[in-house]
């Protein structure tokens, strides 16, 4: 039987902005599209434009629903230090056991909510993360972004998926457990300020946070099925870093590190791409740890990896400053960037569209084509099949027959657990 403290009883679902009143309240309407009481959306506005401060909370009033809730902190924080402060006045706030994090220029797919909440019941201590998709608008024509998925929930242990981010072969990044992209229990957010002194520091609190809990947790769940989608990619500080410009909120951001270097625990912080923010905080979570679970970076892969981001860059006067940091380091550490040696997630699928409107109205309804292959991460890293994708009895006997791992032996014991799955497919269903 479960105690009081481990079953699920509800979502948290925080929200940070920052001058965007606009995006914040439609990634509040996403959540609310649901009509679950167990659904909480607290948007939590660190705004230095008194209008868009004003228009959001005047919103937020007027929708009359008790699940909506508008807080604000005392004076503008930097992004670690707003994320800690909302957490902690969510938590004190709202009695849920499970808290997530949404982007304001997000849109969740609330038909999804029923069955991550079924996960959630079911192992209510596991920390769930899921894939994610996103509209590319910056530039014309407007294109949704979607990947392949299978609708596996995958037990993946914290120690390989850290050893993937320190050997960098493959985009581990799409199933870290980034807060923005899953639930997490209360407890586990305990255990990490108990462990840390807070839940989020550094610079990319997201990123941060998954570190920490990989560092704090035996292993994590996965759901490989996409439950929201991204856009407006011109706000984004991340999308920002990738293109190499320095964007109206890219730089409000720099101005509010608190004499912070950006990327100052990578192997090298002057590095401008995004693999590097990601490894930054992976090593910033290494050295606060000291434990001996994080594996050094490989880094001829390191930079292999970035010197694929560098002609990303759009800023000619950048990207040439990064091809000579790039020629320098690799002598240094008498290393050669190697060529195509990153393993992709399969293509995805582009459809192009006339406006974002359009291309956010068919994502929030529609998916890629439901892949009946193993999954993207099953490929790259051992997991444990916690429930199949497909209505098939024999799903775990195709995977482990893939994985060349099925002996005679064990046939039984492999068809009775794939038994035991097609009975929590139908469940799910």
């Amino acid at each position: 039987m479960q105690s009081a403290d481990e079953r699920f009883t509800g979502l948290l679902v925080i929200i940070p902005t920052r001058n965007r009143s606009a995006l914040a309240r439609a990634a509040a309407l996403s959540f609310l599209a649901h009509l679950d009481p167990r659904v909480t959306v607290m948007i939590s506005d660190n705004s230095t434009i008194s209008e868009e401060s004003a228009d959001l909370r005047t919103w937020c009033a007027e929708q009359g629903d008790e699940r909506l809730h508008y807080v604000r902190p005392p004076c503008p924080l930097s992004m670690p230090e707003h994320w800690q402060w909302a957490l902690r006045t969510g938590l004190e706030m709202c009695s849920a056991s499970h808290v997530g994090f949404s982007r304001d220029r997000s849109l969740f797919k609330a038909e999804e909510l029923p069955t991550l909440f079924r996960m959630a019941e079911r192992h209510p201590t596991k920390v769930i993360s899921y894939l994610e998709e996103h509209v590319q608008d910056y530039k014309i024509p407007t294109t949704l972004h979607q990947a392949a998925w299978t609708g596996s929930v995958l037990e993946i242990q914290s120690l390989n998926l850290l050893r993937a981010s320190a050997q960098i072969t493959w985009y581990f990044y799409d199933c870290l457990p980034r807060m923005l992209n899953c639930i997490v229990p209360r407890a586990i957010i305990n255990i990490i300020e108990a462990r840390f002194g807070n839940v989020f520091s550094s610079i990319a609190p997201d990123v941060c946070f998954a570190y920490r809990c990989l560092e704090t947790t035996k292993s994590i769940f996965y759901y490989d099925k996409a439950l929201n989608i991204s856009y407006a990619m011109d706000r984004s500080n991340g999308t920002s870093q990738v293109r190499g410009l320095k964007t109206g909120d890219h730089v409000d951001f720099l101005n509010n590190l608190g004499g912070k270097k950006m990327n100052f625990a990578a192997p090298v912080p002057n590095f401008q791409t995004v693999m590097n923010a990601i490894v930054h905080e992976y090593c910033f979570v290494r050295n606060e740890s000291g434990a001996s679970k994080f594996p050094e970076i490989n880094i001829n892969n390191y930079l292999s990896f970035i010197a694929s981001e560098i002609p990303n860059l759009e800023d000619a006067h950048l990207r040439t400053e990064m091809e000579a940091l790039l020629e320098h380091q690799a002598i240094s550490y008498s290393v050669r960037p190697l060529n195509n040696f990153f393993i992709w997630r399969e293509s995805c699928v582009l459809t192009s569209f006339d406006s974002v409107e359009a291309a956010l109205k068919f994502g929030m309804k529609n998916w890629c084509k439901r892949s009946s292959r193993v999954s993207y991460e099953e490929k790259n890293i051992a997991v444990s099949l916690v429930l199949g994708g497909q209505p098939d009895s024999l799903v775990y006997l195709r995977v482990a027959l893939i994985r060349g791992r099925l002996k005679l032996a064990n046939w039984m014991k492999l068809f009775n657990r794939s038994v035991e799955r097609h009975l929590l497919w139908r469940l799910r269903s």
